[in-house]
C-alpha cells in the first residue's frame, strides 16, 4: 500500500461499512468486543500509534521497534492468563454471513482442544503472497503437514487444493518458549511437525488490506453490507 502507508498505517486504512467510513482495525476490534468468549483484548501498537476505540476489554501493549509478529506476540507473555489465546492480524479484516470468523475458530477449538490455524482455499495466482499450507482435509478440518512460504509454480500446480492462512490463530502459551529463538512461521512449523496444530477451513472471507487489490476487494465487499 506504499506510498499511502507513509501517511496512514495499514490498520487505519478507511473502510466503508454500514453507512460509515471507519478504520479497518475498528471492524476487527468490534468483532472481538462482541464475542462473549473473549474476556480481554490485547492490542499491540507501535510507539507512535494512537487508537480511540472504546472498550473495557482492551489493554494496550507497545512494540517499540518493528521486530515482527513473533516478537509482538511474545510481548504479551506476561498478560496471558489462560492456557490458550487467540491471535489476529491488525492488517486483516474478516467477513462472514452468520457466525463470525472469530466465533467459528473458538467453537472449533472447544471441540478439539488443540492449537488451531484458520485457513482458506487460495488461487494459484495468490500463492506468492499468501504462501501455501499442505495438509489432508476431512470436512473443514485440515491436518497440517507442511508450510511452504514461497511456493513455486510447479509445486502449486501439482496440488489439487491450495490452502493459505486466514489470518487468525488459537495458540497455547507453550509457544512463548519457541518465540524466544524462532520467528512466528518457524514456531508454527515446529508445532505442526509434532502434530499439535490443526487447520480449520473457515466459512467467510479474509482480506489482507496491506495488498492494494485485496484492499480494493475489502472496500467493495463491505460496501455491500
Amino acid at each position: 500500500m506504499y506510498p499511502a502507508t507513509l501517511y496512514c498505517k495499514k490498520p487505519l486504512l478507511p473502510i466503508y461499512n454500514n453507512g460509515i467510513i471507519e478504520p479497518a482495525i475498528y471492524i476487527l476490534l468490534r468483532e472481538l468486543d462482541n464475542c462473549e468468549d473473549i474476556d480481554e483484548i490485547i492490542l499491540i501498537k507501535g510507539k507512535e500509534d494512537s487508537y480511540d476505540f472504546e472498550s473495557k476489554k482492551i489493554r494496550y501493549v507497545t512494540q517499540f521497534s518493528p521486530d515482527g509478529l513473533g516478537d509482538a506476540i511474545y510481548k504479551c507473555k506476561d498478560f496471558i492468563k489462560d492456557d490458550y489465546f487467540m491471535v489476529l492480524l491488525g492488517d486483516m479484516i474478516y467477513k462472514s454471513k452468520k457466525i463470525s470468523c472469530t466465533q467459528q475458530l473458538i467453537n472449533f477449538h472447544k471441540k478439539h482442544k488443540k492449537m488451531i490455524m484458520g485457513l482458506k482455499i487460495i488461487k494459484i495466482k495468490d500463492k506468492k503472497i499468501n504462501g501455501m499450507i499442505k495438509g489432508k482435509r476431512r470436512g473443514r478440518t485440515i491436518n497440517i503437514t507442511d508450510f511452504v512460504e514461497k511456493p513455486d509454480i510447479k509445486t502449486s500446480i501439482k496440488m489439487k487444493l491450495i490452502y493459505g492462512t486466514f489470518g487468525n490463530y488459537i495458540l497455547h502459551k507453550d509457544i512463548f518458549d519457541l518465540l524466544k529463538y524462532a520467528d512466528f512461521p518457524e514456531a508454527l512449523d515446529i508445532i505442526s511437525s509434532h502434530g499439535d496444530l490443526m487447520g480449520y477451513l473457515e466459512k467467510g472471507e479474509s482480506f489482507d488490506i496491506g495488498i492494494p487489490r485485496n484492499y480494493y476487494k475489502a472496500f467493495k465487499n463491505f460496501n455491500k453490507s
